[in-house]
């Protein structure tokens, strides 16, 4: 490590245990459930994906069909208070292939490799959009059309504030995150 890294590791370490406080506080005292989703996106072609193409594919998923699915209206600016406080981290894994279908034609499985840079995600929700929250927990429950074809794998499962710091383990690595709503004034 350069000295450089030697600075940031503990300050990046502490914004972290500061986010998992926030959201340990909006779990507490706004009454919000907190839940841990991860997302890998499906390859395209040799293409290797950047932080910036995977950061694309969460937003539109998120603000053009998870807030209009949770919020049930395409104008969820209006209801920001509403909206989920939500924390988007990047990461990376190993490939592990993934039976994607099997082949009609010759009846022999298709397996593809996620993205390698997947996102985990820490979302504290109003309980007023709880019940509809609640229908996408489990696997592989956003990975379709509707709400994004980009999307490989999908897990959602409902939380404690801790998984955040598994969500931000790369932080030193990825220091960008992605934060909704982006204001939280009416």
């Amino acid at each position: 490590m350069n000295e450089l890294d030697d600075y940031q590791l503990p300050r990046i370490n502490t914004q972290r245990y500061d986010l998992k406080d926030y959201m340990h506080n909006l779990e507490m005292s706004e009454n919000r459930v907190l839940f841990h989703m991860t997302t890998t996106y499906l390859p395209y072609k040799k293409k290797t994906y950047r932080e910036s193409d995977i950061n694309t594919f969460f937003i539109n998923f998120y603000v053009k069909k998870f807030l209009p699915y949770l919020l049930e209206t395409p104008r969820y600016n209006k209801h920001r208070l509403l909206q989920p406080i939500t924390y988007t981290f990047i990461d990376e894994h190993e490939s592990k292939s993934m039976l994607l279908k099997i082949d009609p034609i010759t009846s022999l499985p298709i397996y593809a490799f996620p993205s390698r840079l997947h996102h985990h995600s820490i979302l504290a929700v109003h309980r007023d959009t709880l019940d509809r929250m609640n229908q996408l927990v489990g696997t592989n429950t956003i990975n379709n059309n509707y709400f994004s074809k980009k999307i490989m794998t999908s897990d959602i499962q409902e939380c404690d504030a801790y998984p955040l710091l598994y969500a931000s383990k790369l932080m030193c690595k990825y220091p960008e995150f992605l934060m909704f709503p982006d204001k939280l004034a009416a």
